[in-house]
């Protein structure tokens, strides 16, 4: 029983991780070909480079080396990268801990290009990530975590049995002096 169970637990997170990696396949896509901004808005117009090149060089508005934008820009290949080992781990092992992972690998991939959205690069990488965190947690959710025991012994005589479920029935104990409620 125990082992049916865990095939079809499997076979639930199995059957939502293809949504898991068309996401990734979307936001690799959106990492190396298409265009991301520089940082430079408003009157004096956004030039869009590729993702690559805004971590290698620097952008027209920077008079210095920039670090925080360069680690969160290097940080987003790192969290792919993670996404695709859970992912693996996933498919392999069913683990809920790696959905967990893949949850928040799309959280954190959200949270990296809410601000520039309106750009095809970050776009593409939006939808991407959504689809990597909601199928992660509807895998999440519907996978079990443990296989459910039940309240009761099954061992012993089943007269005794009998009086357990009267017991568990009448909300009374063997050593209560009054109904539990």
């Amino acid at each position: 029983m125990l082992e049916q169970r865990e095939r079809s637990n499997l076979q639930t997170i199995r059957s939502l991780l293809p949504v898991v990696f068309a996401g990734l396949m979307l936001v690799i896509v959106a990492l190396v070909i298409m265009l991301w901004p520089t940082g430079a808005y408003g009157d004096q117009g956004v030039q869009t480079v590729p993702h690559v090149l805004r971590v290698l060089r620097p952008l027209p508005s920077e008079t210095g080396l920039n670090i925080p934008r360069r680690i969160l820009d290097v940080g987003i290949y790192v969290v792919v990268l993670v996404g695709i080992g859970a992912l693996l781990i996933a498919w392999r092992r069913g683990s809920r801990n790696a959905l967990v992972s893949l949850i928040v690998v799309g959280v954190l991939g959200l949270s990296y290009v809410s601000g520039m959205a309106l750009y095809t690069g970050p776009m593409v990488s939006t939808c991407g990530f959504l689809l990597i965190f909601f199928g992660g947690l509807v895998a999440w959710v519907t996978s079990h975590n443990e296989p459910a025991t039940s309240a009761l012994p099954d061992d012993g005589d089943p007269a005794d049995r009998a009086d357990q479920i009267d017991r568990a029935e009448s909300g009374t104990d063997k050593y209560a002096s009054h109904t539990i409620t």
